[in-house]
């Protein structure tokens, strides 16, 4: 699993899929053989329309789904352009204050993220 931070000053790109009820990051499942960054800023632009640059990976960590487990691995990342046109499989998507996320129904690898970066 591979997963971007979009950060535009304080605020970061989160994205809520028609087909699930909390808040996740902008990412996508890895392919054998397919190189970690470029799938990242892949991902990003498919699901909402923006051209990112890698900034920093931000950590690798363990993470469960449907009782499955995986390592994810997270990138920092800034727009370099586009504006967010959501896939068909998004229901909602914006930059959203880092420090309000915890009011929002997050995904475990976003709510790790979350914890990370109000240290």
């Amino acid at each position: 699993m591979i997963g971007c931070i979009v950060l535009s000053e304080k605020n970061i790109l989160i994205i809520k899929k028609k087909d699930k009820d909390y808040w996740e990051l902008p990412g996508a499942v890895l392919k054998e053989d397919e190189d970690m960054e470029l799938a990242a800023k892949k991902s990003v632009y498919e699901l909402t329309g923006l051209k990112v640059d890698i900034i920093q990976q931000f950590n690798e960590s363990q993470s469960y789904y449907n009782d499955t487990e995986f390592l994810s691995h997270l990138f920092e990342a800034s727009v370099l352009k586009g504006s967010l046109k959501p896939h068909e499989e998004i229901e909602k998507m914006d930059f959203f204050p880092v420090e309000e996320l915890n009011k929002l129904k997050l995904s475990n690898v976003l709510y790790s993220v979350y914890q990370e970066l109000t240290k």
